[in-house]
């Protein structure tokens, strides 16, 4: 019934790989908006970066964001304690690739749209599996304590 897998992770570290965790870039847009819904968007800008990538193209604070033309990251990565910029929105939802991202703002009660060329910062943390050869080599080894007994003969 329900569209998501299960939780794997404690399964994959009980055969054999270590959680780590790895530094990931973000996407600084340089938005601070506010926004009631799960989802991020819509979400109204109260202050805008002036000198950022998003003061830059033409953001305004009042702006509504309803929408971004790329993919969310699958995966996004948690805002390090380092970043300390107040300027957050999407920075961890846009993907690390993403060249120029076109947003859906709505201003005045007019629809348009606002090409952002974002910047990718520093501050990104993912949690991370990695196999460990040493680890796993004790789930897939059978245990001398379980080996089949050997059989000489079998009587009928």
């Amino acid at each position: 019934a329900g569209k998501h897998l299960p939780e794997t992770r404690s399964l994959l570290v009980s055969i054999g790989y270590d959680e780590g965790i790895e530094k990931a870039s973000l996407t600084y847009i340089g938005i601070d908006a506010k926004s009631d819904s799960a989802d991020a968007v819509p979400a109204v800008v109260t202050e805008v970066d002036p000198r950022g990538p998003a003061g830059k193209a033409g953001i305004l604070a009042g702006d509504t964001i309803t929408g971004w033309n790329v993919d969310r990251r699958s995966n996004p990565p948690i805002i390090g304690s380092e970043v300390t910029t107040k300027y957050r929105f999407a920075i961890n939802l846009i993907p690390s690739g993403a060249k120029t991202v076109v947003f859906d703002v709505v201003r005045d009660g007019k629809a348009i749209k606002v090409e952002i060329s974002p910047q990718l910062i520093a501050g990104g943390e993912r949690k991370s599996l990695r196999w460990n050869p040493e680890r796993g080599r004790n789930f897939f080894e059978r245990p001398e304590t379980l080996a089949a007994p050997a059989v000489s003969s079998i009587a009928f």
